[in-house]
């Protein structure tokens, strides 16, 4: 799992703090705008949801985690926040 993720993204996610370039590469990724101050006030089930979602990221694509694992955005978002992955 932990490594599944980190391939993806690289490391671990701090959503918390506005990021421009973190919204770009989700918003390409899931073909809607996602707003920078938006994705850092956002629950963050709501937030570890949009990465297990998103089919790419910094121009690399990939199987999203919720196929990969065969589960629901909500449990693989719930995963994502208790193994720290998504912040």
């Amino acid at each position: 799992m932990i490594e599944a993720t980190l391939m993806r993204f690289g490391a671990r996610i701090d959503g918390t703090l506005p990021c421009e370039e973190l919204a770009y590469f989700l918003s390409n990724s899931l073909r809607r705008k996602i707003d920078a101050f938006q994705l850092a006030r956002m629950p963050q089930e709501q937030r570890a949801g949009i990465f297990a979602e998103a089919t790419s990221f910094r121009g690399r694509f990939f199987t999203p985690l919720t196929q990969y694992f065969g589960v629901s955005k909500g449990a693989m978002s719930i995963r994502l926040l208790e193994l720290g992955l998504i912040i």
